[in-house]
């Protein structure tokens, strides 16, 4: 009589868990929809801005569209006398080369910081591996003068 009473408990309590579900393709349209909404953007290339120059683009609006799609360019000093020659305005490599200059101190700063949170656990590691030594080199925690000349079993001096 218990086997079924149990069955029928976990078949009841099964059913409940799957009516209170929640409709899963209604979460799933939302976000389709949400990543549609939102433009893919990709950096682009050195033959991109050739093409925006050749397009007849001012540099101020060749500048905003690298800027709004995050664009580093890595350009080379040997480059930039074939650039120049190419078309491309000395204010578009000058924006280039700062651009280039910032992204490669974001990441210096970005490494030191990460080693700077290395050190600090560290440092913190340390410091409870030292507490703790200190702790347990005392038999109460903290030092008494005479622990050693009380009641008990002493090995030693």
């Amino acid at each position: 009589m218990r086997l079924p009473l149990i069955l029928l408990t976990a078949l009841l309590a099964t059913l409940q868990g799957c009516a209170s579900a929640p409709n899963g393709d209604r979460l799933l349209s939302r976000d389709t929809e949400v990543r549609a909404q939102q433009p893919v953007v990709f950096p682009m290339s050195l033959d991109d801005v050739r093409r925006l120059t050749r397009d007849g683009r001012s540099p101020s609006d060749i500048i905003a569209e690298l800027d709004r799609t995050s664009t580093v360019l890595d350009i080379k000093p040997s480059d930039v006398a074939a650039l120049l020659d190419s078309g491309i305005h000395p204010d578009v490599l000058d924006w280039a080369h700062q651009r280039q200059i910032d992204a490669l101190s974001d990441t210096w700063k970005s490494k030191l910081a990460q080693q700077q949170q290395e050190h600090l656990k560290d440092l913190q590691r340390l410091r409870n591996e030292m507490e703790l030594r200190a702790f347990t080199r005392y038999p109460f925690g903290y030092p008494q003068p005479f622990y050693r000349y009380g009641p008990g079993f002493h090995l030693g001096f």
